[in-house]
């Protein structure tokens, strides 16, 4: 689970560095809906495997489905990691997704 989610970070990563304005910008955002004791660890791993900085917010996933939703497209958020599927669900209804491309699945 912690490799898949690893190379989920990754792959992510590599998608909002090409759509990036800023060629210098390395940094991701991660909205985190689940406990920091978790997720932390493998953002390290992801951060001394990449060199790419993360910049995680730690909140309850529907919190963050909300404030998602409310940022709209002035959201930060590169990666929303949530702990139900309703709270996916609200972001996905929200036209808030992006779908990768078929090369990178």
């Amino acid at each position: 689970m912690r490799f898949r989610l690893l190379t989920l970070l990754a792959l992510v990563a590599l998608i909002a560095g090409a759509c990036s304005g800023d060629d210098d910008a390395q940094t991701l955002t991660v909205y985190s809906g689940r406990s920091e004791e978790l997720i932390a660890p493998l953002i390290d791993r992801f951060e001394e495997a990449t060199g790419i900085d993360v910049a995680v917010r730690y909140a309850d996933s529907a919190a963050l489905a909300a404030t998602i939703i409310d940022e709209g497209d002035n959201s930060p958020a590169d990666v929303f990691i949530a702990q139900d599927p309703a709270s996916l669900g609200a972001v996905a209804l929200d036209g808030r997704f992006t779908t990768l491309p078929a090369d990178l699945l």
